[in-house]
């Protein structure tokens, strides 16, 4: 008779083991983990995920403050590009208005045989006549049927008559105060006819 002595799985040597091995290579497959939590574990992790997920919350509110910020900071860079660039349009604009202006003043002052003030400038050429309407805001100046008008301010506007002849303008000065600068136009005319009549008014 053959007896079995029951015994316990360590005290054998030979007792097969039919668990898995320290030394597997195995892997878990979908849905199966090697490590087993507790439930505090598992508060744990419930934990650190909601921190991640308001940390990526906070992320997308900054992102998007720092966004609105930059938008803001170009817009307000492109509104004041193109302020200044309208202020330097403006001033170029008014510029070539002085200049015009003085340029056809001249030419006008110095071409005409005489020039009188009544109300306005006329300037009196031989065979045509110019006038300059001065006006707060505007100069208009008239020539047969083409008028042209200087959106210029212009401001203590003096004249001077020759001596004894009342309405015959000798010396002509007004002021033009632009966006930038302060411009004076000043014109002299000399009568020869006049020369002898003024020296001997001035003896008297």
């Amino acid at each position: 008779m053959v007896k079995i002595h029951l015994c316990d799985k360590t005290d054998s040597p030979h007792r097969p083991y039919f668990g898995r091995s320290p030394l597997s290579t195995r892997r878990e497959g979908p849905g199966e983990s090697s490590v087993n939590f507790s439930d505090g574990d598992s508060v744990s992790q419930i934990n650190i995920h909601n921190k991640l997920k308001g940390f990526t919350l906070m992320e997308q509110l900054i992102a998007i403050a720092l966004t609105s910020l930059l938008l803001l900071i170009g817009f307000t860079a492109v509104m004041n590009f193109n302020r200044l660039f309208r202020g330097i349009r403006l001033n170029a604009s008014e510029d070539r208005s002085v200049l015009l202006l003085e340029t056809q003043l001249t030419n006008d002052w110095h071409t005409s045989n005489e020039i009188r003030w009544d109300d306005q400038l006329t300037l009196k050429k031989a065979f045509s006549t110019i006038t300059y309407q001065f006006e707060p805001k505007y100069i208009v100046r008239s020539y047969d049927a083409h008028v042209d008008t200087f959106r210029l301010s212009n401001r203590e506007l003096n004249i001077k008559e020759v001596t004894g002849i009342r309405g015959l303008v000798r010396t002509l000065s007004f002021q033009i105060p632009t966006t930038n600068e302060h411009y004076t136009i000043q014109l002299t005319k000399d009568y020869p006819q006049f020369k002898q009549w003024e020296a001997r008014g001035y003896g008297d």
